[in-house]
């Protein structure tokens, strides 16, 4: 979903289908991808409701000389698979999450 010129969101969800990991407001998850043969991962928050499972959206903004932001403004496209952890980062009202599992989901990109 394109939201201006600079900023796009990118819905993810599941592969299979599955819901997602719940997640809190303020929590983001990190995107992992390859560009040009190189691997890296950013943090991206969650700007979808906390309230539903089936897809994070994640509103990503140009940044001058980004590396990551320009590849998935540019080049990511619906379908296209990518990996992400789960929700990371201590939510609001989330007390302790130091056991909490943080695992690695594939997702997909759907663009609405």
């Amino acid at each position: 979903m394109e939201e201006t010129p600079s900023t796009k969101t990118l819905r993810m969800v599941a592969e299979d289908g599955a819901s997602l990991p719940p997640f809190q407001a303020s929590q983001y998850v990190h995107l992992f991808v390859e560009i040009d043969g190189v691997s890296t991962a950013r943090p991206y928050a969650i700007s979808s409701a906390p309230s539903q499972h089936q897809y994070y959206d994640l509103t990503v903004k140009r940044a001058q000389g980004g590396f990551v932001s320009n590849y998935l403004l540019d080049h990511v496209a619906a379908g296209q698979h990518l990996l992400s952890s789960g929700p990371m980062g201590i939510g609001r009202d989330a007390g302790d999450c130091a056991s909490c599992p943080v695992t690695a989901t594939r997702t997909s990109v759907t663009m609405n």
